[in-house]
């Protein structure tokens, strides 16, 4: 029987003696296999430590094959922790380059955690450090020659400052230098040119050429390098000239009399109030016509009573004054009574 084994061999006498194969229990595992003569022996199954991990599982007749685990380093993590039956992960730490800082610094089982810098506000030119450095921008007295990156702040040079022979033709700016030129000369000792305006710190001076008096006016003062020549308008006398006028001098003139030197402006009054008496004059003159004349019309319109109309007694008034034309007569002293006149030979009327 291939589960037996033979325990004692058969003698003339006696039969041979067979005995089971051994079965090994759990947690066990038989050390060899049953022969025609033998029993394998049951031996306990190894366990494996805790720095150890099972790579080949037992059976029942080989033991469990154990290995050590494997043990990160510094430079690693473990990024998979070990079961009973395999190895823990170890992964390498990252590694926080140039422009960023470590946020979170590495353990056993976590990796290294990094964040960026911020261009042109912070900046990190070695790797794996704590923090970034602030950024330094330029001051008012420098421009910008290269600007600031995630590695490297903000390189600055000194402005250029113009001297005292020169003046600012282009300005600066945040990335560029002044532009400094060299202020003009008005060569003021060819007598042809004067600064007619000086230089300033962002201006060149101006030039102008010198004036020559013309014939209306006469010298008073010589240019200077920076002035012009002043020149005065002859005068124009009121009454004799006494000196003619010359290059450098007004003329003369003689005084002028009191009555003779009455101006427009003295005499305008007076002439205002004579023209407004006349006129005040000649209207009161027109009322008093128009008046008249009214009070004419008005008495020309009465009614006449024929019956008291009586002929003059005045010897001068005959028959050959009746017959003139356009004889006006009037008859005075009685109520109602009226002029008349004759409006050609032959009849009167009112």
């Amino acid at each position: 029987n291939p589960a037996q084994y033979e325990l004692a061999a058969p003698t003339m006498t006696t039969d041979r003696v067979c005995r089971a194969c051994a079965v090994c229990s759990a947690g066990t595992f038989a050390n060899g296999t049953c022969t025609s003569s033998s029993s394998p022996a049951c031996v306990p199954l190894r366990n494996c430590t805790a720095q150890e991990y099972e790579i080949v599982a037992p059976t029942s007749y080989s033991d469990r094959v154990c290995l050590a685990l494997q043990a990160c380093n510094l430079t690693m993590f473990e990024s998979r922790p070990p079961t009973a039956t395999s190895d823990r992960n170890c992964s390498r730490v990252t590694s926080c380059a140039a422009g960023s800082f470590v946020a979170a610094r590495p353990t056993g089982s976590t990796d290294r955690m990094c964040q960026a810098c911020v261009a042109g506000i912070s900046y990190q030119a070695l790797a794996n450090q704590d923090s970034c450095h602030q950024s330094q921008p330029c001051t008012a007295a420098s421009y910008q020659t290269t600007t600031a990156t995630l590695t490297s702040d903000y390189v600055c040079t000194a402005l250029r400052l113009c001297l005292a022979t020169e003046y600012q033709s282009v300005p600066p700016t945040l990335t560029s230098d002044r532009v400094c030129a060299t202020v003009s000369s008005c060569n003021y000792q060819t007598g042809s040119l004067y600064i007619s305006q000086p230089a300033t710190a962002t201006s060149n001076l101006a030039c102008s050429p010198v004036t020559t008096c013309p014939n209306t006016t006469y010298f008073v003062q010589a240019a200077t390098a920076t002035s012009n020549t002043v020149c005065q308008r002859y005068r124009e006398c009121q009454s004799e000239e006494l000196s003619p006028p010359t290059a450098t001098s007004d003329r003369i003139c003689t005084a002028v009399s009191s009555t003779s030197s009455s101006s427009l402006s003295d005499i305008l009054p007076t002439i205002v109030g004579v023209i407004v008496g006349v006129a005040v004059l000649v209207v009161i003159a027109v009322a008093l016509i128009w008046r008249r004349k009214q009070r004419a019309a008005t008495k020309s319109t009465m009614p006449v009573d024929n019956t008291s109309i009586t002929m003059s007694t005045n010897p001068a008034f005959n028959s050959a004054a009746r017959n003139t034309a356009n004889w006006l007569h009037y008859f005075p002293g009685q109520p109602g009574q009226q002029a008349y006149e004759q409006s050609g030979p032959g009849g009167w009327h009112p």
